[in-house]
């Protein structure tokens, strides 16, 4: 019986980190045959888009991790709309000094990203909406959902507060 290559120890690490249990096996299999033509690498970097999808899947499955992850994208949002508000309202710029070394976290990828990622996560834990019969059907289930419900409502209010701010600057709307 020939034995199956060594895999590289942080490539296996990433492999047991994206699949569950069930699926480690056959696919750190198929890994070893790529590994023993010298391909374990490069057989990753053809892999990655799946293995992302693994991942997600895998940590999203879990209900309760939903609320979590999207609390902590939505981190740049409200640190952004605090300071701002912070500054506007009370004259207090503090906060915007302190994050100041890690301005990258407040570019539109982020800030977008963040708020769009929290959606995804959360809105469907409550919501689905199907075609039926040439109707459209929305179904809310809010039962045991109220931290998904809470995000979601803090995604939407944080994107509304961040649009007003960006057209007002930008078009310099002045209230008389």
């Amino acid at each position: 019986m020939r034995r199956r290559p060594e895999l590289p120890r942080i490539g296996l690490a990433i492999l047991k980190l994206c699949l569950e249990k069930d699926q480690e096996e056959a696919i750190t299999g198929d890994f070893s045959e790529a590994a023993a033509k010298g391909a374990f690498w490069a057989e990753m970097a053809r892999s990655s888009p799946a293995l992302l999808n693994h991942a997600f899947a895998k940590i999203t499955r879990r209900t309760p991790m939903r609320p979590v992850l999207g609390a902590a994208l939505l981190l740049p949002s409200t640190l952004l709309v605090v300071a701002g508000l912070a500054q506007g309202l009370l004259g207090v710029s503090a906060l915007n000094d302190v994050m100041e070394p890690v301005n990258f976290i407040f570019g539109p990828i982020p800030i977008a990203g963040g708020l769009l990622g929290a959606l995804i996560l959360n809105v469907p834990a409550f919501a689905t909406v199907r075609f039926e019969d040439g109707s459209l059907i929305a179904r809310l289930d809010l039962r045991n959902r109220l931290a998904n419900v809470t995000i979601s409502v803090a995604a939407f209010g944080l994107g509304a507060a961040i649009a007003a701010y960006a057209v007002n600057e930008n078009l310099q709307i002045h209230l008389r």
